[in-house]
């Protein structure tokens, strides 16, 4: 980098006709210029460096249409990054639809077997199941006792049979019961 002091002896030099970096002349003259207009610390070296030169109104033309110039390619790239950065956010966008949709063409099959599942389990469908399995647990315990009564079973065998039926039918109620509360409680 250059100080203000440096820029304007390269000024002196050039008024002088002497090239300040070993040749080049007024295109490194330039180029030289808008390196260091670009910069805003060196506004003020900037303008020491053009007020320096005999041709400095010729230098400050080139100078602005230089800057207008880059500003116009910088505009223009800005530009082309832009619809770069929109398109590929449209690119994006376009590829996560296509993975929602595959999710959802997935999902729609696990959903369905949800819904089925749900409607088998529902409270009031398991009492009704619960409901039919107490009666069955009932015929069991009277069909051990029919049984029993013609001879068909010992004693113990009876006990032993006509015990469990009744412990199947009780723990079937308790759970009936305890279901029916629950729908009850539940808001409609």
């Amino acid at each position: 980098r250059m100080s203000v002091e440096e820029l304007q002896v390269c000024g002196w030099m050039i008024n002088l006709g002497m090239p300040p970096f070993g040749g080049g002349g007024i295109p490194l003259m330039i180029g030289m210029i808008v390196i260091f207009s670009e910069a805003a610390q060196y506004e003020s070296a900037f303008d020491a460096f053009i007020n320096a030169h005999p041709h400095s109104k010729t230098l400050k033309g080139s100078v602005d249409s230089l800057k207008a110039e880059i500003k116009t390619h910088t505009d223009i790239n800005e530009g082309r990054l832009k619809e770069e950065s929109v398109a590929s956010v449209h690119n994006d966008i376009e590829r996560m639809e296509r993975e929602i949709t595959n999710l959802e063409r997935k999902l729609l099959p696990k959903r369905q077997n949800r819904d089925e599942i749900a409607t088998k389990n529902a409270p009031e469908i398991l009492l009704q199941r619960l409901n039919v399995a107490i009666n069955e647990a009932e015929e069991r315990s009277v069909d051990v006792m029919d049984r029993f009564t013609r001879g068909e079973f010992q004693l113990p065998d009876f006990v032993k049979n006509y015990y469990n039926a009744r412990v199947v039918y009780h723990a079937r109620m308790a759970k009936a019961d305890r279901l029916q509360e629950i729908l009850e409680q539940q808001p409609r």
